[in-house]
């Protein structure tokens, strides 16, 4: 359904701590499998060992892995220990992760078109063109590791 709808990417989440959504590896093998290109799959583990997540990988045949861990050394999310029962740790954003999904939401694709459509072709085109050049930064910006402190509220 999201694919349907101009989702670039399905999340898919495995052997958390605690938590809901997630999904028994053979199921995410199995949606993995049925996401036609250029979508990627990207697996959300908690994992710690290279091994390990190159095994997961291996067992779900998903395209990307997003490790807990790097959000949370990333400032995205913290764990905390449930009040209710001991044994489960959630995932919370913080107001660096919080901000990336207000961000993401502006740039839903649904969204983006529908601004689009509201625009003549050659306001389209400057649109589409500044969205490159915006694209083109954020590139910039990862490989360089500005953007997590940027989002963490550090430097520009």
């Amino acid at each position: 359904m999201a694919v349907e709808h101009g989702a670039s990417a399905l999340g898919l989440v495995s052997d958390m701590p605690s938590g809901p959504g997630v999904i028994a590896e053979d199921l995410i093998a199995e949606i993995a499998a049925s996401i036609p290109p250029p979508i990627e799959s990207v697996l959300l583990t908690s994992k710690h060992h290279a091994e390990a997540i190159i095994e997961q990988q291996r067992r779900t045949r998903v395209s990307a892995i997003q490790i807990v861990d790097r959000l949370e050394r990333g400032g995205y999310v913290r764990r905390e220990r449930s009040r209710e029962d001991g044994r489960r740790v959630d995932l919370r954003l913080t107001p660096a992760g919080v901000r990336i999904k207000r961000q993401q939401n502006v740039l839903e694709p649904e969204l983006v078109e529908a601004m689009l459509e509201r625009l003549d072709r050659d306001r389209q085109r400057q649109a589409l063109a500044g969205l490159e050049l915006l694209a083109d930064a954020a590139r910039d910006m990862i490989a360089s590791g500005n953007l997590n402190r940027f989002l963490r509220g550090g430097a520009k």
